[in-house]
């Protein structure tokens, strides 16, 4: 892991503050990432940070706006896909409110290893 301890202490208190982690959660991996939001027809790319704790998939934009966090066991399938030129991968959640699947794009760089990565706390 590249990250420092005071890195990942600082995430760690942006996530609790931010409410998009439980406060005994702690971040085990950061990666920067691109999400694409779909806007109408169109895709938005929100540029940011992926972290990964031991409970949650988070995404946290750079200002700050575009925040995406999802437990693992929410994820109900991870695919590959490619956005642009770039390598990158799909999640999708069931969202119990709306009663749809919900769909999450995000390219990256070793997006292989990312996505084995989720799999396996998926399936933990």
């Amino acid at each position: 892991m590249a990250l420092t301890e005071k890195a990942k202490a600082d995430w760690e208190k942006t996530l609790k503050e931010l409410k998009l982690a439980d406060e005994n959660d702690e971040v085990e991996e950061q990666v920067m990432a691109n999400y694409y939001e779909k806007l109408f027809i169109f895709k938005n790319q929100v540029k940011g940070n992926i972290l990964f704790t031991r409970e949650r998939f988070v995404f946290c934009s750079t200002f700050g706006i575009n925040n995406v966090s999802i437990p693992y066991k929410d994820i109900k399938e991870v695919a590959l896909c490619k956005v642009g030129l770039m390598p990158g991968f799909e999640l999708t959640i069931t969202d119990s409110k709306k009663n749809k699947d919900v769909r999450y794009m995000f390219a990256l760089m070793h997006r292989d290893d990312w996505v084995d990565f989720i799999e396996r706390k998926r399936n933990s």
